[in-house]
This record gives C-alpha cells, structure tokens and sequence, in this order.
C-alpha cells in the first residue's frame, strides 16, 4: 500500500487489527460448521435453531469468564499501552511501585517521545526495542518496562510450576517430604541440560566380585 501511495490508516490502528483478526476466526469456525452441517444429513436446521441459545449462553458465559480473568490486566492498560507503543502512550501512565519518581519517570517519557531513532527500532518489536533503550538516559522508563515484561513471564513460569507440582505430589507419592519436592521441581522445570556422555566418562565403573 504504501509503494502504491494508498493510505489506509485502519491497518495501523491496533483495534481494528483485532477486530479484523477476531473476524476472521469467527467465520472461519463458522465456515467449517457449514462444510460440517452439509456433509451431516443427522443435523437439521431446526435442530441447530433449538441449540442456537445454548450455544449463545455459552459463548456469552466464555465472554464473561475472560472478562474476569483478565480484569487486572485491563485495569493496567496504559501500562501495557506504554510497553507495546510508548510513543503513543500517556506520558503520565508510570505510578508507584513501577517507578520511585514519578516526575523523573514523566520527563523521560517526554524525552522519549522525541527519539526518531528508536521509533524505527520499535518496528523490530518490543523485547528489541527495549534492548536498544539506553538505561543511562531512561533509567525509571526502563526499569518499569522491565518490570511489566517480567509479569508475563514470571506468571507462565508460576503456573507451570504449579501444573508439575500437581503431578508430583499425588496420592499415590504422598510420603515425600518438601526437600525432595524442592529438588523435583528443579529437576523437572530447568532448561540445563548436563552433557551425561562427559560426565559418565570422568567416572570408572564398579564392578561387583
């Protein structure tokens, strides 16, 4: 479009994108639903009409159900506006406890919003834009971006480790004790990888007489 000279201004506007996108994904299960309901001669119009409401309640009830799960991260929108676009976010969008001063914290976002050079950074995306933001100059700026990337991350690891625990402590394994759950739970939630070709090499075997 833009070799073209055509302006489009929905296709950088992040809602419409996500309006756009959630479009797409509806009609794609609803398109499998009609390839489904042809090939089907079990199901009949009046029958999907009966469960059209269930169905509804239903989709209705998903809505609600994110809209309670994710009601913390709305009410941190401008925080994540400003992680993923701070050039467009509110300059006074950074509170206690991501920043300790939050006038120091505002001028930089000011100071930031003149950068050309790293708005094109931004277009590499938001973990590499952050790389490239000096901490000498941005200090506050940063270390509140840093602190709302580590939430995502740091809530995957959390969850995780939950999810394992759940399988190690059964009933069936009742009678471990917390040392060795602890020591589990390393094991099965690290990323190290020893070199066991090496170390079973620097070991001599015991043979029994």
């Amino acid at each position: 479009m833009e070799e073209k000279d055509k302006d489009y201004p929905e296709l950088s506007d992040l809602e419409w994108i996500m309006d756009l996108a959630f479009l797409v994904d509806m009609l794609c299960h609803l398109d499998r639903l009609n390839l489904t309901l042809q090939a089907s001669g079990q199901v009949t119009s009046a029958a999907l009409n009966k469960q059209r409401a269930r169905y509804a309640t239903l989709v209705e009830n998903l809505h609600e159900s994110f809209v309670t799960r994710f009601r913390d991260l709305q009410l941190k929108r401008p925080q994540i506006t400003f992680l993923v676009d701070p050039f467009n976010a509110e300059t006074d969008c950074l509170k206690a406890p991501l920043v300790t001063d939050e006038a120091v914290a505002k001028l930089e976002m000011i100071d930031l919003c003149e950068e050309d050079q790293l708005k094109s950074a931004l277009r590499e995306g938001t973990i590499e834009f952050w790389k490239s933001v000096p901490m000498e100059k941005y200090p506050n700026v940063k270390r509140a971006a840093l602190k709302i990337l580590s939430m995502f991350g740091s809530t995957y690891v959390c969850e995780s480790v939950f999810s394992t625990l759940k399988h190690m402590k059964s009933k069936h394994r009742s009678v471990l004790t917390d040392t060795h759950v602890k020591e589990l739970l390393r094991v099965a939630t690290t990323e190290y990888k020893p070199d066991l070709k090496r170390i079973v090499q620097g070991k001599e075997c015991q043979k029994s007489h």
